[in-house]
């Protein structure tokens, strides 16, 4: 799917093992509390929300 453009976003709590996954490492995140969790998915919305779907 990333070589299709397709962006991917991780989330993680603690762990880290899934950072690979991720479009980059911009888009990899490892949280390691609430606090962080809060401030990843609010960071993910914002690039979400910058988003445009073209034809």
């Amino acid at each position: 799917m990333k070589n299709a453009g397709v962006i991917i976003y991780t989330v993680e709590f603690i762990s880290g093992n899934l950072a690979g996954c991720a479009t980059s490492t911009k888009h990899a995140f490892v949280a390691t509390s609430a606090a962080d969790l809060l401030d990843d998915f609010n960071t993910i919305g914002e690039e979400l929300s910058n988003l445009r779907i073209s034809k």
